[in-house]
Parts: C-alpha cells; structure tokens; sequence
C-alpha cells in the first residue's frame, strides 16, 4: 500500500500531531485547574518553529487565554497584536476570531484589521456605555443592510429604543 505523504513531510506530521495534543492538554488544564503552562509552551515552540499562520493563531490565542485566565503577564501576548493586524488570508476566521476575542479581553481596545473576516461569532465587540452612548452610534459599522438598528437593540435586549445605562457593557457589530 502506498503512503499519503511526500517523501520527507513525515517530521511535518509529527510536529503537527506534536503541536495539536501538546495545545489540547494544556488548554484543558489551563480551564481545569490554571495549570497546563509546559503544554501550551510546547505548542507556541512549535508554532514559531513553523511559523505558519494556521499554527501561531491557535497558539497565541491559548497564551492570551491563560493569561487573562491566570491574571498574569506574558511578553508574547503583544505577538497577538501583531498578528491581529498581518494580511488576512482564508480559512483563518475562526482562529483570527478566538485569538481576537481572547485579545479583547485583555484590551478591549484592540485593533483588529478586517474585523469583518473573522468568523460571524466573533464579529461581535463588547463596549462599556458612556452618558453620551447611543445604539444609534453604532448602526453604520452593522455588516446587514436592513434593520440595524433593531438588531443592535436586540442583542443587547434593549428594544424598543432603549439606551445603554452609562457604565454598563453592551454589544456591537464590527
């Protein structure tokens, strides 16, 4: 029987098998019991060994996961905004969003390039309410055509014509 692989991707395989249990163990540590920090390392290593966008997004976003997790400081989270910010390429939406959503909940501010190329899931942007706040500021970033600004009140159970309350967090569409 013959093999799927060219000669020489085996190593291509095992780092890839290599990178994939090493970030599933740790992540499931990491929501366990705060731990799994030699996994996830693990799986950065490899990561930047390959330096592929399919790898570093997973990666990255399970560093700034445990980070927000653990409350702690980890240098390489700023990669994360790099990588927000490279060239977007298909079939990265869903990793691009987990990485962006686990950024915004460091930063709530940060930039995101093409925010509209991330899975539809991820789309959605937690912002805090000022005195000033109206749904209505945020009805032309709306990706739909028709019923933005119903929408908008909606999802944040705020129909018909209510205001974000100053303080208060409430979701945007990007």
């Amino acid at each position: 029987m013959g093999t799927l692989l060219a000669p020489g991707r085996g190593k291509d395989i095992e780092g890839s098998t290599e990178q994939v249990v090493s970030f599933v163990r740790g992540l499931i540590e990491l929501r366990r019991s705060g731990g799994g920090a030699a996994d996830i390392d693990a799986a950065w290593a490899l990561a930047q060994r390959y330096g592929e966008m399919i790898r570093l997004l997973p990666a990255c976003a399970a560093l700034v996961e445990r980070a927000w997790l653990t409350e702690g400081d980890d240098e390489r989270v700023d990669i994360g905004r790099d990588l927000l910010m490279a060239d977007v390429r298909t079939g990265l939406e869903w990793a691009r969003g987990d990485l962006a959503l686990w950024m915004r909940r460091l930063d709530p501010a940060v930039e995101v390039k093409h925010a509209d190329s991330l899975a539809e899931p991820y789309r959605i942007k937690v912002v805090k309410a000022t005195d000033k706040t109206s749904l209505s500021d945020y009805v032309a970033d709306m990706p739909e055509d028709r019923y933005k600004k119903e929408t908008l009140e909606l999802i944040n159970a705020m129909y018909p014509n209510k205001k974000p309350p100053p303080g208060a967090l409430f979701k945007i569409v990007e």
